[in-house]
Formats: structure tokens, C-alpha cells, sequence
């Protein structure tokens, strides 16, 4: 459905149920794709960016992942719910850390109140 109607959440869930499956290439793909379609949707950019995250050469185009975190930013605006904030949080936080910024990652999370399971485990993996 999401290929003959396309829509930003439909691309969204297609690459999260791919990725899911384990074929995270085509989950990329699918994120990528519709970055270039909906430049202005902050989920699509967000998915993408954590699509690009378990890749296993992510290292090696770490700029593009900031990038696209950066457009997801830009794009909740100054006002986002807290459940959007949390899954940029998340998502910026693994970033931060894999690009060596472990101080910086470790103050975006202090920013956040209460820590969710997956943010607490996250301090966790950043004290070490």
C-alpha cells in the first residue's frame, strides 16, 4: 500500500517493519526515500537517522545521520509533546555517543525528566 499511496507515516512504518525483519538496507532505502519526498516531515528524518544508526558501517557517515537528526529538530519546532522529544532524544543521544561526544550526549539526557527505561539504561552505557 505505502508504494501506490505514499504517505509519510506509511513510509515511516514501511521502514520500521523492514527493519524489524531484519533488512535494514531496504529499511534505509525506504527512509531515504522518503526524506527526499516529505523534506519537511521531522518523523520521516528521525527514522531515518536511527535506520542509518544500526548500520553497521554507521561510522562511516555519521555527518548524514546528523544531518538528518538536525531536519528532525527543525521540524518539531520549539513546542514538541513529550513523546517526540523522548524519541529525539533517544535517537540524538546513540548519535552523540557513536560521534565520541559522551559529555554532550550525557547533558542532553540530564535535560530530560523522568528518564525513561531505555534513557536510564542509555546514562547507564555513558557512565562507563
Amino acid at each position: 500500500r505505502p508504494s501506490i499511496l505514499p504517505q509519510a507515516r506509511s513510509s515511516v512504518l514501511l521502514a520500521k517493519s523492514y527493519e524489524r525483519s531484519g533488512d535494514i538496507l531496504r529499511a534505509e532505502l525506504v527512509a531515504l526515500n522518503a526524506a527526499g519526498i516529505y523534506p519537511n516531515d521531522w518523523l520521516v528524518h528521525l527514522t531515518l537517522a536511527a535506520m542509518l544508526l544500526k548500520d553497521e558501517n554507521a561510522d562511516s557517515f555519521l555527518w548524514r545521520i546528523e544531518e538528518a537528526i538536525k531536519k528532525a529538530e527543525k521540524g518539531l519546532g520549539m513546542n514538541p509533546k513529550r513523546q517526540q522529544r523522548l524519541d529525539l532524544v533517544l535517537v540524538k543521544t546513540v548519535f552523540l555517543a557513536m560521534s565520541d561526544r559522551k559529555g554532550e550526549a550525557r547533558q542532553l539526557l540530564e535535560g530530560v525528566r523522568p528518564l525513561t527505561p531505555e534513557l536510564q539504561e542509555l546514562m547507564r552505557v555513558l557512565e562507563q
